[in-house]
């Protein structure tokens, strides 16, 4: 009983751990080796016994000595056979408490073993999966799209481009591009030129486009080629008025296939109606009537403009004109060179200073130029370059009064009144400032002329005028020869003041 309950202590630690499960079936494997081994002995045992007893029962037994012999050698077969069955019973002793343990030791490997057996296929299932995923993702089952214009010229450049949605590529995978059905381009996927094709020589009218991937359809795509554009522009001319009137001319784009222009009948196309001689001015350059097949035609008309001439005049002369204050002057019929056709021109103008001072080689410019006679219209002033001089302004006095003086020998003379020049430009800043006079004898006199030699202007505008006297000048000297002697002698000799009373009488 007390081994009963050993071995279930046993067996239960055993089946509570995995490594004391091990450690059991290690030590079965041990009594089984005992057990067998036990056996194995008795087996030998009895058969040596088997052989002895056959060995007495042959030989002769003349004496009982033998017969003895004999009967022990059979003991000991018995013997033999009794230490077989006792091994025999011990080993299978030993098979039954051993499996006992064994079984629980079994049972313990037996769930490790499916716990490792589960992971084992999860993991196999996981990897499955993983494949089966890659593989879809690389046999182009999910649809691509196909991206270009839909419509377009023929002769255009154009492609149109495969989108995969994360496609993964497989050693061996093949695009191939078909149009209405048929194939046109095949080429391994590891190259990125797979994924495009250029629609550049399919014909004029509406195509399918489609995309194959390893033999399975994965885009489709629609479009339209228009035919190709002819543009006929015409080129813009020019020419003078009198001057022939060039030929128009024009450029042709959107040829293929070697197409020219000569071989589309396309020589001679534009034409206008303007003439050498007709007036300036905007002429429409046009095309004729024309057709063609293959091209749908955009035309561009042209234009010629006919140009004003240009006439000049006589420059080599510096325009002059008198200080007004201004910086203008207006010209008046000058006369224009350069005229055609028996055209004759003059001009009228605002001509403009650089400043309104007077001085000398200004520079020029026109302003409101206007030409007049026989077709006008036509002409225009070419550059000139132009100087020219602004002379000061001759102002006037005309108040001028000199004041009589006493005798004193002299010719000097001062003014009582002097006035403004007459003349001056509004608001500019002129006054007489010096006069250089004298009177034209020093004797005593009534009306003795002044004469004027110099007058000086003073003001901020005064060196744009010059003065001139337009009045005669003339004042009194008072006295005598005699008394201004005596009383210069009197001077002289005394060498003291006159005595109020004599200065009066001299006076």
């Amino acid at each position: 009983m007390q081994d009963g309950k050993d071995k279930n202590s046993e067996t239960k630690k055993y089946n509570d751990k995995e490594e004391r499960g091990l450690k059991v079936e290690s030590r079965q494997a041990s009594a089984d080796k005992e057990g067998l081994s036990s056996k194995a002995d008795g087996r030998q045992k009895t058969d040596v016994a088997a052989e002895k007893s056959n060995a007495a029962g042959n030989a002769p037994t003349e004496t009982g000595k033998k017969y003895s012999y004999s009967f022990e050698s059979v003991s000991d077969a018995d013997s033999a056979d009794g230490s077989d069955a006792r091994a025999r019973g011990a080993a299978a002793d030993g098979t039954k408490r051993g499996g006992k343990n064994g079984g629980a030791a079994a049972k313990a490997k037996k769930r490790s073993d499916g716990s490792v057996k589960f992971v084992a296929w999860t993991l196999v299932a996981l990897a499955a999966i993983i494949v089966l995923i890659i593989i879809l993702s690389n046999t182009g089952t999910s649809k691509g799209i196909i991206k270009g214009a839909k419509d377009y010229r023929y002769g255009e450049s154009n492609s149109v481009n495969l989108n995969l949605e994360d496609y993964r590529y497989r050693k061996g995978d093949t695009v191939v591009w078909k149009m209405d059905g048929k194939e046109v381009q095949k080429k391994d996927a590891s190259d990125k030129s797979a994924f495009v094709f250029n629609t550049a020589s399919a014909s004029v009218g509406s195509h399918s486009i489609k995309a194959e991937l390893n033999g399975k359809e994965i885009a489709e795509f629609s479009m339209t080629v228009n035919k190709p554009l002819l543009k006929i522009k015409a080129n813009d001319t020019s020419a003078v008025y009198g001057e022939e009137i060039p030929a128009p001319t024009y450029t042709v784009n959107g040829l293929v296939d070697g197409d020219t222009a000569e071989s589309l009948g396309l020589v001679g196309l534009a034409q206008t109606q303007v003439k050498t001689g007709d007036a300036a001015g905007e002429y429409e350059i046009g095309f004729r009537e024309f057709v063609c097949q293959k091209y749908d035609v955009e035309i561009e008309t042209g234009t010629i403009r006919v140009l004003p001439r240009e006439v000049t005049f006589d420059a080599t002369e510096r325009l002059v004109k008198e200080y007004d204050g201004t910086d203008t002057v207006l010209l008046k019929d000058i006369p224009l060179n350069g005229s055609v056709n028996g055209d004759v021109l003059k001009m009228d103008a605002t001509a403009r200073f650089s400043d309104k001072n007077a001085g000398e080689k200004k520079s020029v410019t026109l302003e409101n130029v206007s030409i007049k006679g026989g077709n006008a219209e036509n002409y225009t002033l070419g550059k000139v370059a132009l100087s020219g001089d602004i002379t000061p302004k001759t102002v006037v006095l005309k108040d001028l009064v000199a004041n009589d003086k006493m005798f004193d020998g002299t010719t000097n003379v001062t003014f009582a009144q002097v006035g403004m020049p007459d003349g001056v430009a509004e608001k500019d800043s002129v006054a007489v400032g010096e006069i250089t006079a004298a009177f034209t004898a020093a004797k005593p006199g009534k009306d003795i002329k002044v004469e004027i030699y110099n007058v000086t202007l003073v003001g901020s505008d005064s060196k744009n005028y010059r003065v001139e006297v337009d009045c005669e000048v003339s004042a009194d000297i008072i006295g005598s020869e005699t008394n201004a002697s005596v009383t210069r002698k009197t001077e002289k000799l005394s060498g003291s003041k006159i005595d109020e009373e004599r200065r009066q009488e001299i006076a």
